[in-house]
């Protein structure tokens, strides 16, 4: 098919999801580069038999298989949240994604079930290389919605578009009343639509089972050799966000942890997504301190740490999408002492007083590819003996 220039609002790039006239200034939901390392704090990855994932200084990762049953898998912790109403724009970089005999590349915005070979009830949109031609896929748990190789593009059947070189997959779609989903790629500096599927109006029920995913890759072998290259990505939703969402908070329940050795990291409060709920977000927002006794502390803010006893994750109430870990209490002195993990925040605390401060970050609470949750957990040090002290901490949870 020919190309028709962007400068035709119908066909160009100037329009967004929602058939609005696109702004430039874009709300990010994800930012994912690799200039210094391959991200571990925002990408999980799974190598399944023999396959690898080395990261470049070049800021990419390169994905190799060697065999039959060879997968190797690259995926954003966190899933992007969308807001009704406003459009979708995912930008995806890679490389070397050029057919290879026997060897399926995938990239996009799509998720499966977290059972290995993770190639089950996919959901959501992607480009595919499947080792003798390229097609655009979306699969709504595992069912084809749309499945068209490029000979079949119905905008552009992109003569030009060479997968071997860098490139650039734009996906841009409308959850709420499930308007348009385009793909397409840069091209001369411009985003060049190659197709454009209609699901409103059309055909029943939702085009995907969830507008929130992460970003993927992955390549895996049905006997052949073959590499791709994962590069960056970034989520946006165009339009300004509302910070609409259930406030929601844990707590202590009026009872206070006993803390007696200096230098010792206690848990209080540890909270992470139910493994049913991994595609909302929840954001941290605050929490309040207070201690008991006449003592100084150290609070601190982990990802993913090492506590140590009994540190039990329950569902809030069957309305959340969080599960909740309270530390030990006086009644029963403290065991869940915390080691490892990544420090998030830190700040000190006088005795008898409340600490507030609010928390904003790029790290959200998420999953891994096999399912396991992200765990975030506030923990206290005294810096005196005999502190005792109680906390509470408050979250937003996105709808």
């Amino acid at each position: 098919m020919t190309y028709i220039p962007t400068s035709n609002l119908n066909y160009g790039a100037q329009l967004d999801s929602g058939n609005r006239l696109r702004v430039s200034q874009l709300t990010c939901l994800l930012d994912i580069k690799q200039l210094n390392n391959d991200a571990p704090l925002f990408i999980d990855r799974e190598n399944i038999s023999g396959a690898t994932q080395t990261w470049s200084p070049s800021g990419t990762t390169v994905m190799s298989v060697t065999s039959s049953g060879d997968a190797a898998i690259a995926q954003t912790k966190m899933f992007a949240p969308y807001f009704s109403g406003k459009g979708q724009l995912i930008e995806i970089t890679f490389d070397d994604y050029q057919n290879e005999s026997n060897v399926t590349k995938r990239v996009g915005y799509f998720s499966s079930d977290t059972t290995t070979p993770y190639d089950n009830h996919k959901d959501g949109i992607w480009f595919e290389a499947d080792g003798s031609d390229y097609r655009l896929i979306i699969q709504k748990s595992g069912d084809t919605i749309l499945n068209v190789t490029q000979s079949s593009w119905n905008l552009d059947t992109a003569s030009w578009f060479d997968p071997s070189k860098f490139n650039v997959l734009v996906i841009q779609f409308l959850y709420l009343g499930g308007t348009a989903v385009k793909l397409g790629f840069f091209n001369d500096g411009d985003i060049r639509w190659v197709h454009k599927y209609v699901h409103a109006g059309i055909s029943n029920g939702t085009f995907i089972i969830s507008p929130n995913q992460p970003v993927r890759y992955e390549i895996r072998s049905s006997g052949g050799t073959g590499s791709c290259e994962q590069i960056c990505c970034q989520v946006a939703s165009e339009g300004s966000i509302d910070r609409i969402g259930i406030q929601r908070s844990v707590n202590l329940n009026g009872a206070a942890l006993d803390a007696n050795s200096v230098g010792t990291k206690y848990a209080l409060i540890g909270v992470r997504l139910k493994p049913t709920h991994r595609n909302i977000r929840v954001e941290e927002s605050e929490f309040n301190m207070i201690a008991l006794t006449n003592d100084d502390f150290l609070w601190e803010i982990h990802l993913n740490p090492t506590v140590a006893g009994t540190f039990t994750y329950a569902d809030v109430d069957e309305t959340s999408s969080f599960q909740a870990a309270s530390g030990d209490t006086v009644s029963n002195p403290s065991t869940n002492t915390v080691t490892n993990g990544t420090l998030l925040y830190s700040g000190l605390g006088q005795g008898g007083s409340i600490t507030t401060p609010y928390l904003d970050s790029a790290i959200r609470i998420g999953s891994t590819i096999d399912g396991t949750m992200d765990e975030i957990v506030l923990s206290v040090s005294p810096l005196s003996v005999n502190l005792d002290i109680t906390a509470t901490l408050n979250l937003r949870e996105f709808l």
